[in-house]
């Protein structure tokens, strides 16, 4: 490609020239304004030898027109239409990242695999979003317009660094109330990337897109393409809807997502997925079966963020240095230092409510008192909680096989099933860190490698590992609270079989406010590690804040037991659970232990004196 000179192209700045095709360029500008309005924009412009021939220049027009009506989340903005000179262009959203065929390449050589949690359970329901949306959108009469995109490969989804999903190029999109129309016979699109019935050249209906979400699917589940060989090979295999049955290719995925994709790959279009939403719904169905949290946005971009850092960073600064420029003068200027970006705002921690009405509130467990614990069933759990994969079960799954002691059974019933897969697809790079896991003396940067690069190469926990996730899960938690969220919530998928992740997870949504997902994180804690007392303590706390005593008062009775060095603060607390409830003489008993286990205890001294008083 040949070298770029920015340009001013009417009221846009065009900064660079970031992709060519066989029909258009893409750049990436600046749409300057009146009274200092700017806005980083990508401008499609077509290519100046085809701007005299009408059949390219109708089909650009056309992609215009339709994109007009095209406004959703998951598709790509158009902005601006217009004729500049002797030429047309598109304004439209800029998106920073790469679209899921550099992803998929990218994660391949990085041995850093797309985990299907992610591209199943995430990427592929955004895309049916924005396919539904375009599949039933209407135009201003109100007739639909029965628009098809016929073009749904990889190279057509594109993935952002903050974990958006966009469907982009609607070039050759066909709508039926528009021009956009294909001649009969005719065939445009991705050969490995077709429905029966586009290969074949006939008329298509919204449920072709729906065909090749389900090759999508394919590839995505197995690891390979549905079809493959030269293009003529290619093409008939499409043509006569010939592919190896994906139970075939990969073994050991659930049933219910081999039936989404033979669903989507039928080759009758009655018998294939009606609307993307029907798609969508069943993958979410099955997401709910076999993960224990939902999969987010967030998710997406740490991972994106992990496998590009480099291209982000870059992106970033050409960017940051785009905005800054007003002219081609300040473009061609040569590079210097930036001016530093503006600080981050300031994150602010919130405490779970307490009672306004209650006198006296129960104590928090103190950061830093809290004591590690056997990992027996931890361990042994592990074998079914790789994060991410087809085959997790979710939080009640996880409880009853342990409540009914049948934790060995599951893991033996599973991991053979399993491993090969978790292995080839899904699982993280057995690759250890290059020389081994290094500790800082400073506790942000420890955190910081620890959480940001050994925890993604490694695909089990250490007893080690599981100390120092303690401390710095307690440091971020501090320091960083809405970060170290975001971060548990990953590792709560990542490890599910990890208590002290669910415990720590606990704490933060408390922290948030957020005392029911608290409290299941609480729940799920004391079940995989009943040694881990503090998801006892703290699930005794949420208990009472909601004025449930009785489970409460069970809560800190089990912590008793265990004898932790907060037993003060847990006889206290028990007590209060016995005194709401009306039982003023166990309260009473209770709050004098606590005394002889520190008679400087204050709360407890004020409130036996409370109780002896009122008898």
């Amino acid at each position: 490609m040949s070298s770029f000179q920015p340009e001013q192209y009417g009221k846009y700045l065009l900064h660079a020239r970031i992709a060519r095709g066989g029909m258009a360029e893409l750049f990436r500008g600046k749409m300057i304004g009146a009274k200092g309005f700017e806005k980083i924009v990508a401008i499609k412009r077509i290519l100046p030898h085809l701007a005299d021939q009408q059949e390219f220049v109708k089909a650009f027009i056309d992609e215009a027109r339709l994109a007009a009506f095209l406004q959703h989340a998951n598709i790509v903005q158009i902005y601006d239409f217009g004729e500049m000179g002797e030429s047309y262009y598109l304004s439209m959203e800029y998106l920073s990242g790469v679209d899921l065929k550099t992803l998929l390449r990218k994660a391949d050589e990085a041995n850093k695999p797309l985990k299907l949690a992610l591209s199943l359970f995430y990427i592929l329901p955004e895309i049916c979003k924005g396919l539904q949306y375009a599949h039933t959108l209407k135009d201003l009469s109100g007739a639909p317009l029965n628009i098809i995109h016929r073009d749904l490969g990889p190279q057509n989804i594109f993935i952002t660094y903050d974990g958006g999903v966009k469907l982009i190029d609607f070039g050759i999109a066909k709508a039926t109330s528009h021009d956009a129309t294909t001649r009969s016979g005719s065939i445009k699109g991705k050969v490995a990337y077709m429905s029966p019935e586009q290969a074949r050249g006939e008329r298509l209906d919204h449920r072709s897109d729906l065909f090749v979400l389900g090759l999508l699917l394919y590839e995505l589940s197995t690891g390979h393409r549905a079809y493959t060989g030269d293009t003529y090979a290619v093409l008939t295999k499409a043509g006569k809807c010939e592919f190896i049955p994906p139970e075939d290719v990969r073994q050991g995925l659930p049933a219910s997502l081999y039936g989404i994709i033979n669903k989507a790959l039928h080759k009758d279009v009655h018998l294939r997925y009606q609307s993307a939403e029907q798609m969508r719904m069943d993958l979410e169905s099955c997401a709910k079966e076999l993960l224990a949290a939902p999969v987010m946005g967030k998710h997406l971009s740490r991972y994106m963020h992990l496998l590009f850092a480099d291209e982000a960073a870059r992106e970033e600064d050409a960017i940051r240095r785009a905005s800054l420029a007003d002219s081609v003068a300040d473009l061609s200027k040569p590079k210097g230092p930036l001016p530093p970006p503006p600080p981050p705002p300031a994150e602010v921690a919130t405490s779970a409510p307490v009672r306004a009405d209650k006198k006296i509130s129960l104590a928090a467990v103190k950061s830093g008192t809290w004591k590690f614990h056997g990992l027996a069933p931890i361990l042994a759990l592990f074998l079914v909680a790789i994060a991410g994969t087809f085959f997790l079960v979710n939080i009640s799954t996880i409880s009853q096989a342990v409540s009914e002691g049948r934790l060995a059974e599951l893991v033996h019933d599973s991991k053979d099933k399993v491993m090969s897969t978790l292995r080839s697809v899904v699982s993280f790079s057995e690759e250890p860190d290059p020389g081994g896991y290094q500790e800082s003396r400073d506790p942000e940067e420890a955190a910081r490698f620890f959480f940001e690069s050994h925890l993604v190469s490694v695909e089990k926990l250490s007893l080690e590992d599981i100390k120092r996730l303690q401390r710095h899960g307690a440091y971020m938690q501090k320091h960083h609270p809405q970060e170290a969220l975001m971060l548990f919530e990953g590792l709560a998928v990542q490890f599910l079989g990890v208590g002290e992740i669910h415990y720590r997870l606990g704490k933060l949504y408390a922290d948030a406010g957020r005392l029911d997902k608290a409290r299941e994180n609480y729940l799920l804690a004391s079940k995989l590690n009943p040694n881990l007392t503090e998801s006892f303590y703290d699930l005794g706390h949420i208990f009472a804040l909601q004025g449930e005593y009785e489970e409460a008062e069970k809560m800190f009775a089990r912590v008793v037991d265990q004898a932790p060095p907060y037993l003060d603060e847990a006889l206290f607390n028990l007590a209060y659970a016995q005194n709401e409830q009306g039982f003023t003489e166990d309260a009473i008993a209770s709050l004098r232990s606590a005394l002889k286990v520190n008679r400087r205890h204050k709360a407890a001294a004020q409130l036996l004196k409370q109780l002896t008083q009122e008898r």
